[in-house]
């Protein structure tokens, strides 16, 4: 499809050509990398095809934006938007603690689900639906992912999901020139350490969504073996 006729003659559209242009360059360069991205990808859409009488209906439609969120987080990695990438990948995160939290009470399913009822049920979803509380309930079904899936969650706000310094100057540069000091911060960056360290953040990310969601939903992972189908993924995360 040809791009119309004044695309790439404002800065936003040329910003946007540029992440394609980027995300060509990784799928190009780092093809062991992209490779993963495309192979947990694809287990995810294994499970949400022809998907028909899921165990937890929320827990499934929870589970299909936790996948969307890992989609829209690998086209900002692979396009260099380390920092960008770091906050979607959070989204992804909460997008499985949540399905996990609501699938494990009716109670808190209809929390979940009432939410824009009254002041009453929304100060009821934010006391209920908050890391100090989903975290504990997913360490006693899995002491091993709640510690990992914690761990992860702190990195992507270390990292970019809250303005803390390590996101912010992960794509700063800073340059004496004459006594002056330049700073200068990338929208994107081409450095190989951080395209390696989100594409690998994004892999780990992505199986232990995975994890947490065949709790939620498992008759179908049994019915695909999608838990099996990680084994060879995982090495080397």
């Amino acid at each position: 499809m040809q791009p119309p006729p004044t695309w790439g003659q404002d800065d936003l559209s040329e910003f946007i050509d540029g992440a394609r242009a980027n995300a060509f360059a990784t799928f190009a360069n780092l093809s062991g990398s992209y490779s993963r991205i495309r192979d947990i990808d694809s287990l995810f859409t294994e499970l949400f095809t022809d998907f028909k009488d899921p165990d937890n209906l929320i827990g499934a439609g929870l589970g299909l934006r936790c996948h969307s969120a890992l989609r829209a987080a690998a086209q900002l990695a692979i396009s260099g938007q380390v920092p960008e990438a770091f906050m979607v990948l959070r989204g992804a995160l909460e997008l499985a603690l949540y399905a996990h939290h609501a699938s494990t009470s009716d109670a808190r399913a209809d929390i979940w689900l009432n939410r824009q009822d009254n002041e009453a049920t929304r100060k009821q979803r934010s006391k209920e639906f908050t890391p100090r509380v989903m975290f504990p309930i997913l360490r006693a079904v899995d002491k091993g992912l709640g510690d990992i899936v914690g761990k992860l969650y702190e990195r992507t706000i270390d990292y970019g999901a809250h303005p803390n310094a390590a996101g912010v100057l992960t794509t700063m540069e800073h340059k004496e020139n004459d006594g002056d000091q330049e700073f200068s911060f990338a929208y994107f960056t081409a450095d190989q350490v951080s395209l390696r360290f989100i594409i690998q953040t994004w892999g780990q990310v992505a199986l232990s969504c995975l994890d947490m969601l065949s709790y939620v939903l498992p008759t179908r992972f049994l019915e695909k073996k999608t838990i099996r189908k990680t084994i060879p993924m995982r090495a080397g995360l």
